[in-house]
C-alpha cells in the first residue's frame, strides 16, 4: 500500500491573521512545537496528533490538520521518520510557513 498526504504545517504572522511579526524567537518556538507534533505523527497516533494541535486552539494554524489526521487514521500505529523539516519566513516578518517530509516503514 502506498499512501501520500500533501500538507503544510504552521502558518503564522500577520499574513495569516496574527497580531505580531515573525521573529527569530517565534521561529524557534514554532519549530519546537512542530517537532513535538512530528514525533506524534511518526508514531502514527492520529487522535494524539489532533489533541496536540488543539492544546493551543490550533494557534499555529496547521494547514494540514485534515490530511495528516486522515493519513494517520489509515495507517494506524507506525514507525515514521522525518526526512526534512523547513521554515519559509518572509524577510519582513509578515509570515512563516513550515513543512516537513515524513516516511513510514512498511511493516
Amino acid at each position: 500500500m502506498c499512501v501520500i498526504a500533501g500538507a503544510n504545517l504552521a502558518h503564522v504572522g500577520p499574513q495569516f491573521g496574527d497580531p505580531w511579526l515573525v521573529t527569530e524567537d517565534v521561529l524557534r518556538r514554532v519549530k519546537w512545537a512542530d517537532r513535538e507534533m512530528l514525533e506524534i505523527v511518526c508514531r502514527g497516533e492520529a487522535d494524539e496528533f489532533y489533541r496536540q494541535v488543539m492544546t493551543d486552539q490550533d494557534a499555529r494554524k496547521i494547514c494540514g490538520l485534515s490530511p495528516i489526521y486522515y493519513l494517520l487514521s489509515l495507517i494506524g500505529p507506525a514507525h515514521g521518520e522525518v526526512l526534512q523539516y523547513g521554515q519559509w519566513a518572509d524577510p519582513d516578518g509578515q509570515g512563516s510557513v513550515t513543512y516537513a517530509g515524513v516516511i513510514f516503514d512498511a511493516d
